[in-house]
């Protein structure tokens, strides 16, 4: 019952609300047997990944037999499905196993439901577990039931079964999700879905206005028809720098928003073949296309923001009944074109050698795709030859850089390494300011010795993210600090004086700063229960409650402080950030009072900027936002981050 970054408590990534919380514990499972037989020994689960992927295979030959009126287009559907190289990714990377297990539950599922007529209770129930399997395994698959509505309409819908044995079905295809939901509600700790803000690094489309937010889809979907069409340009990642928070006008993203916009047309065009007679080759592409729509929805980032705007690995299941459309479009078009008296029966040979050459070449894309997948480097240097802008991509290979750089034994070498990863994470930065790139730019100038800038970066990086760990571990050391023996004598000192109000104040600041305000909450409860009005304490709290996303107490903290301190310009500050969305007018109070108590502050100038801009005084925003771009030093490390808001804020206006 823990999420699947879950961590032991003396371990500080168990600290960080902001892991990634997913729950997928069947998938654990299966890592864990591999572990049991192996250990780390690679050879075991690329093993498992493979003979998964094979299963997924056969079980998408036997639903192609049994959706598909044609026996050639399923063939042709199974062998574009086994060796498309848009699978790479899912079965070459370990952790893709999540979303072999899915498609390989799911597909049993299907047939399980599907196997002697209309289901009886029995068949429905045996669907039903599968479809449990299916969820354990990867959250996606909580499209099984509406696909397999879908594909019991479509084979039984004729025999016009009863209203009740319609609702009898779902309620047991359903039943999963009632057993799903609480386990998946308590794995993670309290949530359903994701509550933190997510990286724009990752999904450039938190960051959209909402012209963005309404074309950004479609440009996704644009890539992911690119990617089942021609799969030449393949990447591990496609963040910023791959995909715009906005309609930008370079001739690739117009071309992918155009493709995108042309696929969704065919989708909800091909819909309406469901009129057509049972038996109909376009009442098989409706039925296909609402299979491809209803598995295709919860990765479209159109109502529900995930943690990445695409990935191949994503498009795992999605790709069977998309594939099985194109199959059928083959073999329709075959049959329409190609015999009897088509007007291309005369080139039929020359066609089927063609479609044999593009076979061959999926394969040997999807070889040298599998290569790519052999290391890190091997893996991020490939990828950044096909997009040479992709910020995650290249703040991720600057940070292996460091790190071979810190274990390098040649000093030419290091300084070689660090050069390479300082203008890798220069051009991140360019692209997009992250956390994470100023963060590898602290890394590689403290490996350099120049701790003074190393920090700089760093608290920057611990100012976009402060609850980074991995930051504020770097920070500490730089400081020449050991955080762990601190904490552990403080404690020791608590542990004989349990009452000291002082000695616990002194440790919770500690884990705060440091970016374990978790571990730092009980003490600071504590404190609070023998003194209720002790103000550190409540000003303390409040930043911990904001930091783990719980704004109503934060707020109500922060309030209690300013009523006793007035001029505490940090709890303004922090309530201006926290109010922007609930309460405007008084956002933008506190900024302009944090910035009255610290004019020169670069958080409050930049804070009152944001407040002004929430408020729709875009001119005022942005004429401090130019005048404190003017005002910082060449060089200076918070530079980039002014001048990418700059430019956000003029995109919108116009």
């Amino acid at each position: 019952m823990r999420d699947w970054w879950y961590a032991r408590p003396d371990d500080l990534a168990a600290s960080d609300p902001g892991r990634d919380r997913l729950y997928r514990p069947l998938t654990l499972f299966t890592f864990a047997l591999n572990y049991a037989a192996g250990a780390l020994n690679p050879v075991g689960y690329h093993a498992v990944n493979v003979a998964l992927h094979v299963l997924c295979t056969v079980l998408t030959w036997r639903l192609a037999l049994r959706v598909l009126h044609a026996r050639e287009a399923a063939l042709i559907a199974v062998l574009l499905f086994a060796v498309h190289p848009v699978h790479c990714e899912a079965v070459a990377n370990v952790v893709g196993r999540a979303e072999l297990l899915a498609a390989a539950f799911i597909l049993a599922g299907l047939l399980l439901l599907t196997r002697a007529g209309p289901p009886g209770t029995a068949s429905a129930a045996a669907a039903a577990g599968a479809f449990l399997l299916a969820t354990l395994s990867k959250e996606t698959a909580v499209c099984y039931p509406p696909v397999a509505l879908i594909v019991l309409h479509h084979l039984y819908g004729a025999q016009r079964p009863g209203w009740r044995w319609w609702l009898t079905r779902t309620a047991v295809l359903c039943a999963p999700l009632v057993l799903y939901f609480p386990l998946r509600y308590v794995a993670l700790e309290g949530r359903l879905v994701r509550d933190e803000d997510l990286a724009a690094l990752f999904n450039p489309l938190f960051q959209a206005d909402a012209w963005g937010r309404l074309i950004g889809p479609l440009t996704i979907l644009g890539h992911y028809a690119r990617l089942l069409l021609l799969p030449s340009k393949l990447s591990a990642d496609y963040g910023m720098g791959v995909i715009s928070p906005t309609l930008a006008l370079d001739p690739w993203s117009v071309a992918m928003t155009a493709l995108g916009i042309l696929a969704a047309a065919g989708l909800l065009a091909a819909l309406w073949g469901y009129r057509r007679p049972r038996g109909s080759v376009w009442r098989e592409l409706a039925v296909l296309a609402a299979m491809l729509l209803a598995s295709y929805a919860l990765i479209s980032n159109t109502v529900l923001l995930i943690g990445v705007s695409l990935a191949e690995r994503l498009m795992y299941w999605p790709s069977v009944p998309a594939l099985l459309l194109i199959a059928s479009l083959i073999v329709e078009g075959w049959r329409r074109a190609c015999t009897g008296a088509g007007p291309l029966a005369h080139r039929a040979g020359l066609l089927r050698v063609a479609g044999m050459l593009l076979l061959g070449a999926l394969c040997i894309r999807t070889v040298t795709r599998n290569a790519a997948w052999a290391d890190d480097a091997t893996l991020f240097s490939t990828d950044l030859a096909e997009w040479p802008n992709n910020a995650q991509m290249l703040v991720t290979r600057a940070r292996h850089l460091v790190y071979d750089a810190s274990h390098a034994g040649d000093p030419r070498e290091r300084l070689a390494l660090l050069s390479a990863a300082e203008s890798l994470a220069r051009r991140s930065l360019e692209v997009h300011v992250s956390s994470s790139a100023y963060r590898v730019m602290g890394e590689l100038l403290g490996v350099r010795g120049e701790r003074e800038r190393a920090l700089q970066y760093l608290y920057l990086a611990r100012q976009i993210n402060p609850r980074d760990v991995l930051t504020q571990t770097h920070i500490a050391a730089l400081e020449g600090r050991d955080v762990d023996a601190e904490a552990a004598a403080l404690k020791e000192r608590i542990a004989a004086q349990p009452g000291d109000t002082g000695l616990r104040m002194e440790l919770a600041s500690l884990l705060v700063a440091h970016g374990r305000h978790r571990q730092a909450r009980p003490h600071l409860e504590h404190v609070l229960r023998l003194q209720p009005d002790h103000l550190a304490a409540q000003r303390l709290l409040a930043q911990v409650h904001m930091l783990d996303h719980e704004p109503e107490p934060a707020i109500a903290l922060f309030r209690a402080v300013l009523d006793r301190d007035p001029s505490d310009w940090d709890s303004h500050l922090n309530l201006a950030y926290l109010l922007q969305q609930r309460d405007p007018a008084a956002c933008l109070l506190h900024a302009r009072r944090a910035a009255e108590l610290r004019p020169d502050d670069l958080r409050t100038r930049t804070g009152l900027a944001e407040a002004l801009l929430i408020n729709g005084h875009t001119d005022e925003a942005l004429a401090m936002l130019r005048q404190l771009l003017a005002d910082l030093p060449p060089g200076d490390p918070l530079r980039p981050a002014v001048a990418e808001r700059i430019e956000q804020i003029v995109r919108r206006g116009r």
